[in-house]
Order: structure tokens, then C-alpha cells, then sequence
């Protein structure tokens, strides 16, 4: 899979001051890398140590992911029986359960194309990996799959009237020396919680807190959610990222990268282009490529390790980054 991620970040609004490098910070977590990403362990939430957690897989409908143990994989049945949902969310996942279950549609964001959302941008693709670049007063998370780029904008309040979007706003902040905390509002109602196909409503606000553990190699996420149109109660969930190294990308002559980078500074093109080198071959930024009946292939666009579920068709999605985030000004 092919993507310019240099070329499409630099053509947003970014105004990066990126004169700054967390390893060379006191009390800033390193997350920032150009020899290795963040590898999710699940495209699943795990629930919290303690009190209401994430929806999961209906108990008679066991949730099977792609595999190489030759088990039969399957959709994703939500279980409506957890306490957090209010009655017209049940009443919406109990309609996509019975897609699921008939195999005519199992949505997921990033198998349609779509924004994940947050905090499904957590849980989005499970073999695309996440970077971030820290900038002084912004940082960037990046999921490979897409694109799909949150901006985080650091120490500063969110707005009085957010615009609504997918992504929200987001404002952020270090902590303890070891943490990254970001605190969303402002998501419009039309991407899910989760690959569970959880609804939410504009009242969701969602706080991230992204801890560096076991020396620099894992990244522990908690996720605290209030939304009170749409659940009962607050609730929290996990999810673990560990690093994966990469071999470096080459950079293809066909993209010409310094000459789309000139409106920028140069600490701007030396700082994303060390981290993101595209690899050889054309530029197909923008393209979405359908494969319809593809069997075997991870909706994340993974290995075919066995076959999708009876009647299934695959879809697979390159380029066409989306960039979202709010009006949070430094």
C-alpha cells in the first residue's frame, strides 16, 4: 500500500512550530519516532480495572477475528445487554446486529472509508500503525490507514463554540513526566464509538491519557467517556500499543516531496520527511479501491489468513487522508 503522507500533511493548515523535540524535553514522553510506529494489540477496547466499561461481543455470537488457526472469522454482534446504553441506542445496534448476522453489513470505519472517529480512532484497522509528531504547542496522531490525522493542540482551553466534526476538537497537555492527556469535544454524531457500531450524540466528550510503560515499548491508553444523550453513566475503557519497528521508505523521484514541501519551513520538511518517506512507485493519494467478494483479506488490509464470513465482501481504502481538528489556537 502505497501513500504520500508528506505531501498531504503539508497541504492542510498546519502551522507546526517544530523547532522543539520531546526527547530533548524534561517531564515530555518520547512518542515520537522515524525508525518505528505503535502497534494497537486489538481493534477491540479491553475493559477498565473497575466500573462500567465498553460494549463487547454479544456472549452467544462470540466475535472471531481474522486468524491462522483455520477458525471460521465473523461479525461483530454487539452485546445490548450492557448497562451503559440508553434505550434508542440499543434499539439502532439491535438494527446493525441483524445486518450483521444476515451478512449483509458489519461497518467499520476504516473498511467503508470513513473517519474513525473518537475514540474509535484507537480501535481503527488493526494492522495500520499510529505515529505522532510533537510539535511545542501541537501534536499530531497519525493511523497509517487512510490516512486519518488528529491534531492535539497542547496547553491551551478548548474553544467556546467548537465546530463539530468528526474529530472534534481536541486540547491536550503532558503529565507526570511519562503521559500525553487529550481531552475532545465538539465529535459529530456520524461515526461510531467503537467497530461495535456504539452511537453517540454531540454531547460526547472524550479524555485520552496516553502512558509511556516498560521502558519506552508500550503505550497504556485509558479512555474515560461521558455522553449523557447517549449512555447512562460514564464509563472508561483500554487499549494497549506496543512499538513495531519498520525498515525505512525510500522516497519515489516521481513525487518530487521537497518541491510540494517549499511554502514550508525547512525544520517542517526535515521533521515529517524523516519520520514519513513514502515507498517507491506512483502516487495514489486520494483513491479508494473497492474488492468487492475479495475473500481472505483483512478489512484492515491484512494478510488472508482465512475466509470472511459467508456472503462477505472486502473493501479497501488508499489514501485519501482526512484531516480533522478543531479551533483551539495556540
Amino acid at each position: 500500500m502505497i501513500r504520500s503522507i508528506p505531501a498531504v500533511l503539508v497541504a492542510s493548515s498546519l502551522r507546526l512550530a517544530l523547532a522543539y523535540a520531546a526527547d530533548n524535553q524534561p517531564g515530555i514522553p518520547r512518542l515520537e519516532s522515524s525508525t518505528a510506529g505503535w502497534s494497537k494489540v486489538a481493534d477491540d477496547f479491553q475493559p477498565p480495572t473497575s466500573g462500567p466499561g465498553p460494549v463487547t461481543y454479544d456472549k452467544d455470537h462470540p466475535y472471531v477475528p481474522n486468524n491462522d488457526r483455520g477458525r471460521q472469522v465473523t461479525f461483530r454482534i454487539a452485546d445490548l445487554t450492557n448497562p451503559i446504553l440508553k434505550p434508542w441506542a440499543i434499539e439502532k445496534m439491535r438494527e446493525q446486529n441483524e445486518l450483521a448476522a444476515a451478512g449483509k453489513r458489519a461497518y467499520e470505519a476504516r473498511a467503508s472509508c470513513r473517519p474513525g472517529g473518537v475514540p474509535g480512532f484507537l480501535v481503527m484497522g488493526r494492522v495500520n500503525p499510529l505515529y505522532f509528531v510533537q510539535a511545542k504547542n501541537e501534536v499530531l496522531l497519525i493511523n497509517e490507514g487512510g490516512p486519518e490525522v488528529r491534531r492535539v493542540f497542547l496547553n491551551v482551553p478548548h474553544s467556546a463554540h467548537p465546530k463539530i466534526s468528526p474529530y472534534g476538537e481536541s486540547v491536550g497537555h503532558y503529565e507526570g513526566g511519562d503521559s500525553l492527556v487529550v481531552d475532545t469535544i465538539g465529535l459529530s454524531e456520524d461515526t461510531y464509538i467503537d467497530n461495535y457500531r456504539t452511537p453517540h450524540t454531540t454531547q460526547l466528550h472524550v479524555v485520552e491519557r496516553f502512558q509511556v510503560t516498560e521502558g519506552g515499548t508500550t503505550l497504556q491508553v485509558t479512555i474515560h467517556i461521558e455522553d449523557p444523550g447517549a449512555f447512562n453513566m460514564p464509563w472508561s475503557a483500554r487499549q494497549t500499543i506496543t512499538v513495531r519497528a519498520r525498515e525505512r521508505w525510500k522516497k519515489p523521484s516521481a513525487l518530487k516531496t521537497t518541491s510540494r514541501l517549499t511554502h514550508r519551513s525547512p525544520k517542517f520538511q526535515k521533521r515529517i520527511s524523516r519520520i514519513f518517506e513514502p515507498s517507491s512507485g506512483p502516487d495514489r493519494s486520494g483513491q479508494h479501491v473497492s474488492m468487492e467478494g475479495a475473500q481472505g483479506a483483512d478489512s484492515a488490509g491484512g494478510a488472508p489468513d482465512t475466509f470472511l464470513p459467508p456472503g462477505a465482501s472486502a473493501r479497501f481504502c488508499l489514501g485519501g487522508t482526512r484531516h480533522e481538528g478543531g479551533q483551539a489556537k495556540p
